[in-house]
C-alpha cells in the first residue's frame, strides 16, 4: 500500500505491474491498514470504510460501512467473516457472504479501540487508550470482563498457551502476564 493510497499487484516474474487499485478515502497514519488472506485483501480508512479486494485482480468485492469514525484493526474470523474495532470504541463482525455487519459488541472505552485479538473461537480481547484489556464473549455478544493494571495505553499484545496474554504498554516499562 503505497503513500498515495494506491495497492499494486506485481508479476516478479515479469517485473510487470499487473493491477493497481486506489483507495478513495483517507488512510491512516502509520502502520499500513491491510490485512492479506488467501482469499481477500482488506484495506480500512479514517472514516471508518473498510474495503475488501479480490487478491488476483484487486477488484472490489465489498465496501463495508458501520464504523463512524477511524478503523484500527481488522482481523480475519473463520473463513468468510472479519472482525474490526475502531476509534467509535465498537467492535464490527462482518459476514463477506451477505456483506452485512452481523453484530456489533459496543465497547465499554471511551477513548477508543485500537486492537482486537482472537483468543479462542467464541473469545477475543481488544484494547486501546484506557490502558485495559477487555474479554468478550462472541455467542453470548457481552463483556465478560477487564484487565487492568497498565499505566499507559496498550502497544501490543500476544496470545500464549493456557489462556494467557502477555501485554506490553507504550510509554511505560510495563509488561503484564
Amino acid at each position: 500500500l503505497r503513500h498515495d493510497h494506491s495497492l499494486e499487484r506485481w508479476d516478479l516474474s515479469n517485473h510487470e505491474r499487473t493491477n493497481t487499485w486506489t483507495c478513495p478515502s483517507a488512510l491512516p497514519i502509520g502502520d499500513a491498514p491491510l490485512l492479506i488472506t488467501d482469499d481477500v485483501i482488506v484495506v480500512w480508512t479514517i472514516a471508518g470504510d473498510l474495503f475488501v479486494l479480490e487478491p488476483p485482480t484487486l477488484q472490489l468485492r465489498a465496501h463495508l460501512k458501520g464504523h463512524n469514525d477511524l478503523v484500527s484493526q481488522v482481523i480475519a474470523y473463520g473463513e468468510h467473516e472479519l472482525i474490526s474495532c475502531g476509534h467509535d470504541a465498537d467492535i464490527r463482525r462482518w459476514d463477506l457472504r451477505t456483506q452485512q455487519c452481523v453484530q456489533v459488541l459496543s465497547g465499554e472505552s471511551p477513548h477508543g479501540l485500537t486492537g482486537v485479538m482472537l483468543v479462542s473461537d467464541d473469545r477475543l480481547v481488544s484494547w486501546g487508550f484506557d490502558n485495559t484489556l477487555s474479554v468478550w464473549s462472541l455467542s453470548e455478544a457481552k463483556l465478560k470482563g477487564h484487565l487492568i493494571g497498565h499505566t499507559s495505553s496498550l502497544s501490543e499484545v500476544i496470545a500464549l498457551s493456557n489462556d494467557r496474554l502477555v501485554s506490553c504498554a507504550d510509554f511505560a516499562d510495563d509488561v503484564r502476564i
